[in-house]
């Protein structure tokens, strides 16, 4: 059992992209396609630059960041079965004859160059406290280096821009969500046995804001996956037994039968359409959560 930083698409997922370019965004969240401003639709394979407000039940400060790379993130990995608002998700095989370097990936048998960092000009904040002039620490890379307590208000609209080098510029906004809280970050996955997490909705936030549940058995070579996504106002969803039962079998290759990371994570999420496909911006409040796995007699 651990716990670790969700890897949501917006600062976590093109953080890491940004900076070590390592393989952290296959469990990125996903609800379907967001409206991009009427020019078609956006999913979420398309996305290539991601940016958060994002918060945690444990701190009342709030952070900023994000990434704008060339092109979305190569990913080995298949829906392998869904129930419900639940999908698990399971890697591919990643054979490639030559085997790939360091700068692409194998996905599908054949090498996948990783994305690449684009200049995008200097990051303005838009309906925060204060507002945030950031330049960018590596390209196409930004981050608040100080955490800030509310930096964003609970219902006000939040967003950035961007002036534009060789990316084009872009703004884009979104509604800060207020903090996600549960009645208990202690669960218990019992094979057989479905399992439900309750939470507490946001009075008065937008219809479609979203509550993720995401749980991995991610043993540095086994990166299968759970996520679930319910509205916010429903308060509660269920994890099935034949989704969550795949993912408890997959604890036994690695380094133990259990879950090893697990959050849920309150969003409000839009994406626009850009020159290399999808842009992202999401307000997040997120609760880790402590999971006993057991298995069945």
């Amino acid at each position: 059992m651990r716990t670790g930083r969700p890897r949501q698409v917006g600062v976590v997922g093109f953080l890491v992209m940004a900076s070590a370019l390592a393989a952290g965004c296959g469990g990125a969240p996903d609800a379907g396609p967001r409206p991009d401003g009427g020019t078609g639709l956006c999913t979420a394979d398309e996305v290539h630059a991601g940016f958060a407000f994002e918060s945690y039940a444990s701190s009342t400060t709030i952070t900023f960041g994000g990434g704008y790379q060339d092109a979305p993130y190569p990913r080995s990995e298949e829906v392998a079965a869904t129930a419900g608002a639940c999908r698990y998700v399971r890697p591919l095989p990643a054979f490639c004859d030559p085997a790939c370097d360091g700068s692409a990936a194998c996905v599908d048998g054949a090498c996948r160059p990783y994305p690449q960092g684009v200049a995008a000009g200097t990051l303005h904040t838009t309906g925060t406290h204060p507002l945030l002039t950031l330049s960018p620490y590596t390209v196409g890379a930004y981050y608040t280096m100080m955490a800030t307590p509310g930096l964003t208000v609970p219902g006000e609209i939040v967003g950035f821009t961007l002036d534009g080098e060789v990316a084009a510029p872009l703004a884009m906004e979104t509604v800060a969500i207020g903090p996600l809280t549960l009645p208990t970050d202690q669960v218990t996955a019992t094979e057989g046995q479905p399992l439900t997490i309750a939470w507490t909705p946001e009075a008065g936030a937008p219809a479609a804001t979203e509550l993720v549940v995401h749980l991995d058995n991610d043993h540095h070579g086994l990166d299968s996956y759970v996520e679930c996504v319910a509205a916010d106002a429903d308060g509660e969803l269920t994890i099935p037994s034949s989704v969550l039962d795949r993912l408890i079998a997959d604890g036994e290759t690695g380094i133990g039968t259990y879950i090893e990371n697990a959050y849920a994570q309150r969003r409000s999420l839009v994406r626009a359409r850009t020159a290399y496909g999808c842009a992202e911006l999401a307000s997040v409040s997120s609760v880790f959560l402590s999971v006993e796995t057991v298995r069945a007699p």
